[in-house]
């Protein structure tokens, strides 16, 4: 997939990935892609939102990579590299 035709943006909410679509799929090959509404994108939000609260609800946990990754790479290799030893 090429930036050209990506259609979603991805969220982390409270360490829980999501991937939401912003833009319409486009209505022919070649097509620019249409971008959705910002209260239908507001709405697709929200879905992700509730779904982490009632995720975390029941408990779950997501897993903390979102952490590491937000980070320099240099500097999340040294801390999983120190995570290990412990």
């Amino acid at each position: 997939m090429t930036a050209e035709n990506a259609l979603h943006l991805t969220l982390l909410i409270d360490d829980f990935i999501y991937s939401v679509d912003v833009f319409a799929p486009p209505a022919s090959e070649g097509a620019v892609p249409e971008p959705l509404s910002a209260a239908e994108i507001e709405k697709r939000f929200a879905a992700a939102a509730e779904d982490v609260r009632n995720r975390r609800a029941k408990g779950e946990e997501a897993p903390k990579i979102g952490l590491l990754t937000a980070d320099e790479r240099d500097t999340w290799v040294k801390v999983s590299a120190s995570r290990r030893a412990i």
